[in-house]
């Protein structure tokens, strides 16, 4: 569900993150990486998620969006 046009940037969040996370270490660059990324990712995942919400695609972020339990929905967080 991830744009192709997006596909970069979200490689080079997910490389922040696991670089930070597979360390086991704590260096200052990699945690304000690490921070950084998942600030934007999680601020790019909520637009696709809305987006999905209103014009729905047959992938897995609009299914996730459209979940409902007993009539909950998921949230964004």
């Amino acid at each position: 569900g991830v744009p192709a046009a997006d596909l970069e940037r979200f490689i080079a969040w997910a490389d922040d993150l696991t670089a930070y996370s597979g360390t086991g270490t704590a260096d200052p660059a990699l945690s304000r990486a690490a921070l950084r990324s998942a600030a934007e990712l999680s601020d790019f995942l909520l637009r696709i998620v809305n987006e999905r919400r209103r014009q729905p695609r047959p992938d897995l972020i609009s299914s996730l969006a459209a979940l409902e339990e007993e009539g909950d929905k998921l949230t964004e967080l």
